[in-house]
């Protein structure tokens, strides 16, 4: 039993520890990595990526208020309480009666005591004896000079509004349109980022091949220079082959350098964006057709039959615009309601309460500030449909261009690869007929050039047809999130 009881904390300690390791082991295999598939790339920009979060707390705070204005038809409930010291006579009278213990000795004044009756009976007599006239001569001002008094007062009420003018139905309408806008422009802001990492990580592959084909051509300059005899002054044909080969490795060279700077540029852009990535991280390697087939992939048959994420977004905000037209015509109707509200007083007297309940209506039958609003919001409704319609007339146009560009790109790259499986066959058989005698350097130089006009055109043609799918995919409505792969 005890050796049972030892072995168990053994075997949980056991476990512990080989899970640990190789979670150690996962993350330093992880640290150490350098080749990144696009789909890992963009799992991190899209973590990471201030855009897509702004909007993300846009539309939750077009939701909040969506729910905030569709609870316009209930009451508002109030509540208000005060205590406060005063000396002014209405304040403190008010407050007596709201207590419900206003004395007579609350409305002597000086004006009662210096009346003539008070001193002069009906037979124009003095009094010789007190009467219930003048009793009151020495009784202070109290209605004019109360002094000063402690009172409370709370009011609690409800007020129901029945008709507002179809204000508020609106309002809710437009923030229901606004959410669906904000919903549309959300998916075309993660279509744009998404289609714009991967052009930069597009760009990153092209350039990491590019730099591997022109350093094996520099290879095979300096190669060809090293070996060259007949380059002196005196031979004017193999002098102007020599200074052809220099000016060949000139050009390389700065291609190198450009190519280097492009490839360290984008590189930096992709880390900044999709932090964190190691340093010398390299993409996958694979041809940019195949990349974009994977990974900018839109079904040809079904764009263009439905509007666009960015379309989408100006037809709702339209709609937004036409609702707050609608609300604009409350301001000129008039607004009914019930009320209700309850008080209560307190004081050195005593404390008492009061009620009051009604309707009521009300109607702006001028405003200079609402004057000619409604057609204002008009204007701006019927604005913003017309920019809604000329965005999708602008989409139509570009998807056809875009259409049509995609297919002669990618037709060309694949020429293009053709043409330099070609080229190297040439180039090599150049070499061969060069170290015959066969071709001097003059037409060896030119057959080079030849090469290094097709790698940088391909490279060109690849750049624009990554910009190409991106625009297709952006005027889609796919799910661009992160793929297993």
């Amino acid at each position: 039993m005890e050796n049972t009881a030892f072995k168990k904390p053994l075997v949980l300690v056991i476990f512990s520890l080989i899970i640990s390791l190789n979670s150690i082991h996962s993350q330093e295999k992880e640290k150490n990595k350098e080749s990144y598939s696009f789909q890992e790339v963009w799992r991190l920009t899209q973590k990471n990526s201030p855009a897509q979060k702004a909007i993300l707390y846009e539309e939750k705070a077009i939701e909040t208020g969506r729910n905030k204005a569709s609870r316009h038809w209930l009451p508002s409930v109030y509540l208000n309480g005060r205590s406060f010291v005063t000396n002014d006579p209405g304040s403190v009278f008010f407050s007596n009666l709201g207590q419900r213990s206003v004395k007579e000795s609350d409305f002597a004044t000086k004006s009662m005591r210096e009346r003539t009756s008070n001193f002069i009976d009906l037979n124009n007599n003095p009094y010789t004896n007190i009467n219930t006239n003048n009793i009151n001569l020495l009784a202070p001002d109290t209605l004019n000079n109360p002094g000063t008094g402690t009172f409370h007062r709370g009011t609690v009420g409800l007020d129901l509004p029945i008709y507002e003018g179809g204000a508020k139905s609106e309002i809710t309408k437009a923030q229901e349109k606004a959410l669906k806008a904000k919903g549309h422009e959300k998916q075309f802001t993660i279509l744009n980022e998404y289609g714009k990492t991967a052009i930069n990580y597009g760009e990153f592959m092209i350039t990491e091949d590019l730099e591997k084909v022109l350093k094996n051509l520099k290879k095979s300059v300096d190669t060809i220079l090293r070996g060259y005899q007949v380059g002196g002054a005196s031979n004017p044909v193999g002098y102007s082959g020599l200074l052809g080969l220099k000016t060949l490795r000139n050009r390389v060279n700065g291609l190198i350098e450009e190519n280097r700077s492009r490839r360290d540029g984008v590189r930096e852009v992709i880390a900044l964006n999709a932090d964190p990535l190691p340093q010398n991280w390299k993409p996958e390697k694979r041809s940019i057709v195949a990349f974009a087939n994977q990974n900018l992939q839109v079904n040809k048959q079904s764009i263009g039959k439905d509007s666009s994420s960015y379309t989408k977004a100006m037809v709702a905000s339209a709609e937004v615009s036409e609702s707050q037209a609608n609300a604009e015509k409350a301001k000129f109707l008039p607004k009914v309601g019930v009320f209700t509200e309850g008080n209560l007083y307190g004081g050195n007297r005593s404390t008492a309460t009061s009620y009051s309940a009604g309707f009521y209506v009300q109607m702006n039958l001028f405003s200079p500030s609402d004057y000619g609003s409604l057609e204002e919001a008009k204007m701006k409704s019927s604005a913003a449909r017309a920019r809604a319609e000329e965005a999708k007339r602008n989409e139509e146009s570009q998807l056809t261009i875009l259409l049509k560009a995609s297919e002669s790109l990618e037709k060309n790259i694949k020429l293009m690869e053709e043409s330099s499986d070609l080229m190297n066959k040439q180039v090599g058989t150049s070499q061969k007929l060069f170290r015959n005698g066969s071709i001097n350097a003059l037409q060896m130089t030119e057959v080079l050039s030849r090469r290094v006009d097709l790698i940088i055109a391909k490279a060109n043609a690849e750049r624009e047809y990554l910009k190409v799918r991106a625009g297709l995919l952006s005027f889609s409505n796919q799910n661009v999130g992160a793929k297993n792969e």
